[in-house]
């Protein structure tokens, strides 16, 4: 959650203020029940901006089988891409809808399958060795690398439209 956009005015007492509540919930116990059990921590991260490519990469049984990749996450411009993983290659899956559907050509991708990093986003997506059917690794894209964003188990919020063709994609079926 982010508290200050390019604002150094505020004070020590006004930061210490909005973090009072910091160890309160911070999560939807309907969307994602999963943070009830989870320790609150604090982390102090700086701010980036633009929000950077939010890249996430399901594994299915330890094998990465979707890449799908938000671009302009808060935003009223929020496309959401799908990728097939074959191997290190990828292939967008056209028909995919999970919450969104597939936004169509995205250069950044293509760039990315240019410049040899797939293969790297997929390397540093099987390093954790968890034994949990369905893991999402979240990497965001800054400063042109992949940097770490969240290990999760679940594939997105418990409310989300999942057409059943990309679930058996995301199942390796």
């Amino acid at each position: 959650k982010s508290m200050y956009k390019n604002d150094y005015k505020k004070t020590i007492d006004t930061a210490l203020e909005k973090l009072s509540n910091w160890a309160d919930p911070y999560w939807n116990i309907d969307r994602e029940p999963q943070y009830e059990y989870t320790t609150p921590k604090m982390f102090i991260e700086e701010f980036i901006d633009p929000i950077p490519f939010d890249i996430k990469v399901i594994l299915y049984n330890k094998k990465p089988t979707i890449i799908w990749i938000d671009d302009g996450r808060f935003s009223d411009n929020h496309k959401r891409y799908f990728y097939k993983i074959d191997n290190d290659t990828i292939s967008p899956i056209e028909d995919c809808v999970w919450t969104y559907k597939h936004g169509g050509k995205f250069d950044f991708v293509e760039n990315l399958i240019k410049n040899n990093r797939i293969k790297d986003l997929i390397n540093k997506s099987t390093k954790f060795d968890i034994d949990i059917p369905l893991v999402r690794v979240d990497f965001y894209w800054h400063n042109n690398d992949f940097y770490g964003g969240e290990v999760t188990f679940t594939s997105g919020s418990f409310d989300s439209n999942i057409k059943e063709s990309c679930a058996k994609i995301a199942l390796d079926n």
